[in-house]
């Protein structure tokens, strides 16, 4: 496997839908938030990233605003949370 900021790796394959069956249960998790820095790197391309979408068991992946774009759908259907701060952009 290559690294996660390397091309041939796709964090988004994964994903493991059944896996967050128990979605709901796991919302009173608290999720602390830091602000993405232009340190933080997408694990799609390694490009900047804008956003971090927050799974189980205290996983995040980043993504940069084209792969999360790209990729919305099936993140919002796994994702406890989402934070995107991709109107820094604008």
């Amino acid at each position: 496997m290559v690294s996660s900021a390397g091309f041939g790796y796709n964090p988004l394959q994964e994903l493991n839908h059944s896996s967050y069956e128990g979605k709901a249960l796991l919302m009173n998790a608290t999720i602390t938030r830091t602000p993405l820095t232009v340190s933080d790197r997408c694990d799609r391309c390694g490009a900047q990233a804008f956003v971090r979408v927050y799974l189980g068991e205290g996983n995040a992946l980043q993504f940069c605003a084209h792969h999360f774009h790209e990729h919305e759908g099936k993140l919002r259907d796994v994702a406890l949370d989402i934070q995107d701060e991709s109107c820094a952009l604008s």
